[in-house]
């Protein structure tokens, strides 16, 4: 948990305002460092930065991934875009103290502002946990078709509680995903929706050319780490839902999690899943 901890608290210090909470930042960075690596190794073999053209990190938020990108194109000029003013501030500061001439951060509204010539340019977009939150993600998709080259690719992973897994079997985990659920209900996203990108980029009027899922297990990610990130969204929900969610019952998940760990080590298999969607443009 301390590698992870640290750079949450880096980040954490480059938004100047602290707009954005150190809980949030913590769980943006555990999703990119437990992730990022085996999702943007698939989609390269599905045709991520081929060609060497410009990749659009649509809805980059933090930067994370975008420096997960970076890591897998050193040479690809990468478009990063997010809307929300705190977000592309805290990338920016980031992009201060470690310069990337190859990355071009934009903030933009996809649906209310005019398209930025850059991202005209990209024939590869990446949208990371993005159309959960958007309130109608066939209209974004739609939009969005019309800002692009025609044939571009649209690589989007959203998560999907469908095909959650662990055995030897863990009430504590089972308690994660119920709240999860229960923060979708009470403040109004779409956790959980991979499962339905592929016939909402259909109705956009995008083809789609292959559905995945990636099943990230504790043979991809230490388990540890993986626990530790379940417990950093509980405590951010907790601050969004504090009557619905006890810290007692947080610290409670967490003592299970580590005893699991202590009884099991990797003697288990934990499957956290995603959905890849990739679709193409006119």
């Amino acid at each position: 948990m301390g590698r992870i901890n640290k750079k949450a608290v880096e980040i954490f210090k480059s938004d100047p305002n602290h707009v954005i909470s150190k809980e949030w930042i913590k769980t943006l960075q555990y999703q990119v460092d437990l992730f990022a690596a085996k999702e943007i190794k698939i989609m390269s073999r599905l045709g991520l930065g081929s060609g060497g053209r410009p990749m659009l990190d649509l809805g980059c938020g933090i930067g994370a991934f975008s420096k997960a990108l970076r890591k897998h194109f050193p040479s690809q000029k990468i478009v990063a875009t997010d809307n929300n003013e705190a977000f592309v501030t805290i990338f920016r500061n980031k992009l201060l103290s470690d310069p990337d001439p190859l990355t071009e951060l934009i903030k933009w509204d996809t649906m209310n502002e005019a398209t930025p010539p850059a991202v005209r340019k990209c024939h590869t977009v990446v949208m990371r946990l993005v159309l959960e939150y958007i309130k109608d993600p066939v209209a974004m998709l739609l939009h969005l078709k019309q800002c692009l080259p025609p044939r571009s690719l649209i690589f989007i992973i959203e998560e999907d509680d469908y095909f959650f897994q662990i055995h030897p079997d863990l009430d504590a985990l089972w308690k994660v995903v119920k709240t999860w659920g229960l923060a979708r209900e009470r403040l109004d996203f779409k956790k959980y929706f991979g499962r339905q990108v592929p016939c909402v980029a259909t109705n956009a009027g995008l083809k789609v050319l292959h559905a995945e899922l990636i099943g990230h297990t504790n043979f991809d990610s230490d388990l540890r780490e993986m626990f530790d990130y379940f417990v950093a969204t509980m405590h951010l929900l907790h601050n969004h839902l504090p009557r619905e969610i006890d810290p007692k019952e947080i610290s409670q998940m967490e003592r299970q999690f580590r005893e699991y760990v202590a009884q099991n080590g990797n003697n288990c298999l934990l499957i956290v899943p995603y959905i890849l969607t990739v679709a193409q443009t006119p």
